[in-house]
């Protein structure tokens, strides 16, 4: 059985299923009863298709470094630090890296490895 019949057969158990437990009900009020856990349905897809869209198009590529911000080579590391941020800031001000034919913003993570050889893997 494919995807799309699995879907429309659970839509149908999920909206008319519970319908049929009420046998002195009118038609009419059936119908109208279906026609509004449709529109439910309906609604709700496209409120999350319309979120995931939302959340793809709001994410930013994460880039990060490992740095010597603290220990010996601290002066050296807030020099890359400078020059990471400095970097970021450019090209985010001028919208950022193009992905698939969309801009997206980048999202600058630095880690201290305190100047300590074993904490830079």
């Amino acid at each position: 059985m494919g995807k799309s019949l699995i879907l429309t057969e659970l839509l149908i158990r999920g909206i008319v299923a519970p319908l049929g437990s009420e046998p002195d009900r009118p038609w009419k009020e059936l119908r109208e009863e279906i026609m509004r856990r449709i529109t439910l349905v309906g609604v709700a897809a496209i409120l999350l298709i319309v979120g995931s869209v939302l959340e793809a198009v709001a994410q930013n590529i994460k880039v990060g470094a490992v740095v010597p911000l603290t220990g010996r080579y601290a002066a050296g590391g807030a020099q890359n630090k400078a020059g990471y941020e400095i970097a970021v800031e450019h090209i985010n001000a001028a919208g950022g890296v193009s992905v698939g034919g969309k801009k997206m913003r980048l999202e600058l993570t630095l880690l201290d490895d305190e100047s300590d050889p074993t904490k830079t893997v």
